[in-house]
């Protein structure tokens, strides 16, 4: 085991403690270690396949009984498809640089909205905001990979408890997830994996849930709301400073 090695399993716990605990933050939290560590493939295919185990484990792990917003989650997943192809055309339309400056700022000026207790009150059709919130995560998740900012701001608009927030965000996350990991499929196949690197986050993954786990039981759900604020923000950060050529 290098150092890297060590970091990389560090960070890995810490990221499956941020997802276990407010909902989200996985992948930005362990995607540059990991992009630092080894190279984009064998990266890409970690991040995806340990995503999945976050969300599985979150769903299914002990006693704990499952809070999903069916109502919420089912019409955001079946819009998600038709708007991943809206994101394929955008992608197509503008370069990446531009669709992250874009994106980072949409969701930062959400995210500032949100902590502030600015956020915008639906005034239209439940179901076609709903519909429409599903085909920005589409959209978003195949133009930029960041789609998660939408989806926590919704579920947070429609009064859910910070468990019901956390469950419905992990079905849809496995939802994406397994599109994306079989469309990721025909790229990596074939790809040798660091397995000592892929071994050491595992358990660290593992690990780093069960933390969250204590930390989401034991945060008041005010606590847990501007945890999850701040994640976004920070997401939108980051995807600013990307497309603007900082990172």
């Amino acid at each position: 085991m290098t150092p890297l090695d060590a970091v990389v399993a560090l960070v890995a716990a810490l990221a499956a403690g941020v997802q276990t605990a407010v909902g989200m933050g996985f992948a930005l939290v362990l995607s540059p270690v990991l992009l630092v560590a080894t190279t984009p493939r064998p990266a890409i295919l970690i991040l995806t396949v340990l995503g999945l185990m976050v969300n599985v484990i979150t769903l299914v792990r002990g006693r704990h009984r499952m809070q999903v917003a069916w109502e919420e989650v089912g019409p955001i997943l079946l819009a998600a498809v038709p708007g991943s192809l809206g994101g394929l055309l955008l992608l197509r339309a503008l370069s990446k640089p531009t669709i992250e400056t874009a994106v980072g700022a949409m969701v930062v000026v959400l995210a500032l909205a949100r902590l502030t207790h600015l956020e915008p009150t639906v005034s239209g059709p439940v179901r076609v905001a709903r519909l429409t919130v599903g085909a920005l995560a589409g959209v978003l998740s195949t133009a930029s990979g960041i789609n998660g900012p939408p989806l926590a701001i919704w579920l947070s608009q429609r009064r859910l408890s910070a468990t019901a927030i956390r469950d419905s965000l992990a079905v849809i996350f496995l939802g994406t997830g397994a599109i994306t990991t079989l469309t990721l499929l025909p790229d990596v196949a074939g790809t040798q994996l660091p397995w000592t690197l892929a071994g050491l986050a595992l358990l660290a993954v593992l690990a780093g849930q069960l933390a969250g786990h204590h930390i989401h039981l034991r945060a008041s759900t005010e606590q847990l709301r501007r945890a999850l604020s701040l994640i976004i923000l920070l997401t939108g950060i980051l995807a600013l400073l990307s497309g603007l050529g900082v990172l």
